[in-house]
């Protein structure tokens, strides 16, 4: 059985329902600039709330109360919360919301208080249940604030059609706070300190109606009365209205420890609440715990440095195949030879464990490099580790001949297994040495490969086409290699029948190729020179194969062809893709935004979002300098788990830095039948690992479940999906999955 939740549409009889949602969401800053937190909204499946709210004010360290507590003072309520997530402290009285920083955490802004209150409302007494607190306004008006991971969800239910149903609705908030406000964008907008620092956004207005159709609003500031205005032009449309924030939020951009090491982010992998962030000019691995919302150096080990007096570049690539293993490369390593002397930047790769050494200690497993007997120089290879990937115990790692350059030679791919040659050795699989067919543009091949199981996706983006022999060659339009384990022999990685690929519709220049990423039965393949119109030269483009598509072995492109809403000549779009579960992430390296050239972006597509396999861009899923804020460019690489999104960054002061983004609503969980995605626009995928009848059931408890829709027949592989409903705010809903 496979269970996921999502909140639901609360069916209300006429007369009419309309519920509104905004988020609330907030950035502190540190003096020398490092972003502690700018969380945005997010589309969240539920709101799981304490069990009471008469627990004690603060949470424990790694369980962040977010329940309101109700005190009486002569005749008014009041009520407090802390957002642990957020580092803010929260009351709700007659006069309104009121937020502060948490008086624990001053050093993290300047002080600041921001009040909100509804105009011609005030004097309400409120009331609270858990997490979220009510102003009954009118009998048919109730407006709410929820206080969440997210931020402060703010919120409004209509239980009758207002008089003016001809005209559009308008709600007005009146905002008292030193902080200024400011409309930087439709729907977005920001308060800023008196040194122009962000600190607080209110944004992001999205509704729909019962049928789950977008009705057009509208978010206002009005800076000499110091309002928030909404407007929804809920004409024509079905009620209940929902309004829903968006999907991902913005969780911190973090400094390196030096200033001084322009590398800081080269490499970032994360699992979980625990990153490692490599730093190879230092020869450092900087270790990451998030904790009540906040990333900050692991206590019990900061950092893990090279074990080897000889290395160059140790962190220039970092994998956490899970929170106890850590792989490491470093491509300079001079590794010591037979006779009594070096060979210089041979590479070597070094796996780590948690708690090798003592608790946490993070201690040196298996260190190991490359030898290849058909190679000259005695089968010595060099810069092992520029590229590593792992899967399923193994681990593909480039390397290129002894002494020759890596941007001009040839490269190869070789296997390493965790228990060939005992225990926790990683020995090297014999007579594996994957390799380009076309060694003319070998040079640029596997600069971009990632393993999956017995599959390894190899990119070559300068490769020439040629579609007949003795036809034209058409240069740099890019290819891509798909490698099968076994193919030829035991053990062996070839490529089966039409395992080599160029995309259907390219043409020069397209770099198809660039970067590729594989999981499940996906494979994400950018081509970030390619040409969209005649104005739009370069914008770049992302490919998407499927396993499924072609069946038995087969990969075949899948008909959408994704790009950027708004693309534009030489973003590069496609430069980096990163695919996990049902989420891709694509990076356009030469993106212009908010008046900086090449600033870079990335983009967040959910696999089901506008139908099944559809791949659709997420609202509010593109992240660059104008809603990250304290930095000036994106950059790679980029990694993705099934919580975080993090990239590399240029920061406003200093060298480098990197940003972290917490998703919530989107991707993949999976289980024994198969893998469930919920999408904020009421769509409920499942796709079956084999083939049966399956049945969609709903609860609110748990406890009582019920049949929703028909049974569907289902194929191994293929997507079911069922139509859920657009979900609301005001109660949660939990589905499961059962095969019949």
């Amino acid at each position: 059985m496979n269970f996921t939740s999502a909140p639901s549409v609360k069916k209300i009889p006429k007369p009419l329902f309309v519920s509104m949602f905004l988020v609330i969401t907030f950035v502190y800053v540190l003096n020398h600039g490092e972003t502690t937190s700018n969380l945005r909204a997010t589309d969240q499946i539920a709101i799981k709330k304490p069990s009471s709210s008469t627990l004690p004010l603060k949470g424990t360290e790694h369980q962040p109360l977010l329940a309101f507590r109700s005190l009486r003072t002569n005749s008014d309520m009041i009520h407090h919360a802390r957002n642990e997530f957020h580092q803010m402290d929260i009351t709700c009285d007659h006069n309104g919301l009121t937020i502060t920083p948490t008086t624990e955490h001053p050093e993290k802004s300047s002080s600041w208080s921001f009040c909100l209150v509804k105009t011609k409302s005030s004097g309400v007494q409120p009331q609270s249940e858990a997490s979220k607190v009510i102003y009954q306004n009118s009998p048919s008006e109730r407006e709410w604030f929820i206080n969440s991971e997210k931020g402060i969800e703010h919120g409004m239910t209509l239980s009758a059609a207002p008089s003016t149903q001809n005209q559009p609705l308008t709600f007005e908030f009146k905002v008292t706070s030193e902080l200024r406000g400011t409309l930087v964008a439709e729907n977005h907008l920001v308060f800023k300190n008196s040194n122009q620092t962000p600190v607080l956004r209110y944004e992001k207005l999205f509704a729909f109606d019962a049928q789950g159709k977008n009705i057009p609003t509208a978010l206002a500031w009005n800076a000499d009365t110091s309002t928030i205005s909404w407007r929804i032009d809920h004409q024509l449309f079905e009620y209940p209205i929902t309004i829903d924030p968006i999907i991902a939020t913005f969780a911190q951009t973090l400094l390196p420890p030096s200033l001084i090491s322009g590398s800081f982010g080269d490499a970032i992998a994360i699992v979980d609440d625990f990153m490692a962030v490599g730093v190879p000019d230092s020869n450092r691995v900087y270790l990451y715990e998030r904790i009540a919302g906040t990333w900050t150096l692991f206590s019990r080990k900061n950092f893990i440095s090279s074990p080897a007096t000889n290395g160059g570049a140790f962190g220039g690539q970092v994998l956490m195949p899970d929170l106890n293993t850590l792989i490491i490369s470093d491509s300079s390593y001079d590794a010591p030879t037979s006779t009594g002397g070096t060979n210089a930047n041979q590479g070597a790769i070094f796996v780590f464990g948690r708690n090798v050494g003592g608790d946490n200690s993070w201690g040196l497993i298996k260190q190991f490099t490359v030898t290849d007997p058909q190679l000259p120089s005695g089968g010595l290879a060099d810069r092992l580790g520029t590229v590593i990937s792992f899967s399923n115990d193994r681990i593909a790692a480039v390397a290129i001949r002894d002494s020759d350059s890596y941007d001009t030679s040839n490269k190869f791919i070789y296997i390493f297994e965790k228990d060939r040659g005992g225990l926790n050795q990683w020995g090297q699989v014999p007579g594996v040495r994957v390799r380009s067919l076309d060694f003319s543009s070998g040079f640029n091949y596997a600069t971009t490969f990632e393993i999956s199981g017995d599959t390894l996706v190899v990119g070559s983006p300068r490769e020439s086409f040629q579609s007949s022999p003795g036809g034209p060659s058409i240069q740099f339009q890019g290819a891509v290699y798909i490698y099968s384990r076994n193919q030829d022999g035991a053990d062996q990685w070839g490529i089966p029948p039409n395992g080599r690929r160029y995309a259907p519709d390219g043409v020069f220049g397209d770099f198809f190729g660039r970067s590729v990423s594989i999981s499940g039965n996906f494979i994400a393949v950018g081509a970030d020179g390619r040409d969209l119109s005649a104005t739009q030269e370069g914008a770049g483009m992302v490919y998407v194969l499927s396993h499924t598509e072609g069946g038995g072995d087969a990969w075949e492109f899948l008909p959408a062809r994704l790009t950027a809403s708004d693309a534009a000549a030489a973003d590069g779009f496609g430069a980096f893709v990163k695919l996990r579960g049902g989420l891709l992430t694509v990076r356009a390296s030469g993106d212009d935004v908010a008046g900086i050239n090449n600033a870079g972006s990335i983009y967040l597509f959910d696999r089901n979002l506008g139908g099944g396999n559809a791949w659709g861009e997420v609202v509010g899923g593109k992240f660059s300098v104008d809603n990250v804020t304290g930095i000036t460019k994106v950059k790679s690489p980029i990694d993705l788990s099934d919580n975080h999104l993090a990239f590399a960054t240029i920061p406003t002061v200093g060298n480098s830095s990197i940003s972290v983004i917490r998703l919530s609503g989107s991707g993949a969980t999976t289980s024994g039948l198969g893998s469930v995605q919920f999408n904020s626009q009421g769509t409920l995928s499942f796709t079956p690992k084999t083939a049966g009848t399956y049945q969609l059931r709903t609860s609110r408890n748990l406890t009582t479940w019920a049949n929703q829709d028909d049974p569907q027949t289902g194929v191994a592989n293929t997507v079911i999906i069922w139509n859920t409903g657009i979900p609301g705010s005001d109660k949660q809903r939990f589905y499961c999955v059962e095969k019949q």
